[in-house]
């Protein structure tokens, strides 16, 4: 579990601890900067521990900037990754609907097919432009959900930062290109895939009726 950001107030009610508590900020000299973040820490936590000979009673922690930086960007990459199989799913259900459209567009330019099959359109050209019909409605519908994705992301990241006390944390728009790129693929897959059946059913049924 990642870090929750709460009043001490908040804090102290949940855990039941009134004791005091004190926080000190501490520059790591050379020798415990060249073992890395959380070593650091950890040798550094294991000293106090010993030179104040902590008891039961009592507690130290140690934990470095980066290490606290790294798990609030893991638990929130985590985060965003559990609430985007909600879209994913949806989007494998919605895809559904590029066979209705097919099969609507060529109930609606049936005639205009008949025409440009009699004056010389094969079957494959046929089938090339029902495919090309199911790919622009996908890109069109990849280029909204950018565009719509780019502007929610802008719009919590600007709440955050307003709203939200991160201690020091960097906030920034993050766009995951790689990510992007990956779910744009999947997306002009599943709509191929989605398109091929109905493709096939209807030049196959245009060939069928003709003479």
């Amino acid at each position: 579990m990642g870090p929750v950001f709460v009043s001490e107030a908040a804090a102290r009610r949940l855990s039941g601890n009134a004791d005091t508590t004190r926080f000190l900020w501490l520059n790591l000299s050379d020798a415990y900067r060249v073992k890395g973040a959380l070593p650091a820490g950890q040798a550094l936590e294991a000293e106090i521990r010993s030179a104040l000979a902590i008891d039961d009673a009592n507690t130290v922690r140690v934990h470095h900037r980066d290490e606290i930086a790294d798990g609030t960007i893991a638990h929130g990459t985590q985060l965003v990754g559990d609430m985007a199989r909600a879209p994913f799913w949806s989007l494998v259900v919605l895809s559904t609907g590029i066979i209705t459209l097919l099969l609507a567009s060529f109930q609606a330019s049936a005639k205009e097919i008949a025409v440009m099959r009699a004056v010389g359109m094969t079957r494959g050209q046929l089938g090339l432009m029902l495919l090309g019909e199911a790919l622009m409605t996908g890109l069109c519908g990849i280029a909204l959900s950018l565009v719509t994705g780019f502007c929610i992301g802008w719009t919590f990241t600007g709440w955050t930062r307003a709203w939200m006390p991160f201690g020091g944390l960097p906030v920034s728009l993050d766009i995951p290109w790689l990510v992007i790129l990956q779910g744009v693929g999947f997306a002009c897959a599943l709509c191929v895939v989605m398109a091929a059946l109905p493709i096939l059913f209807l030049v196959r049924r245009d060939a069928d009726m003709r003479p």
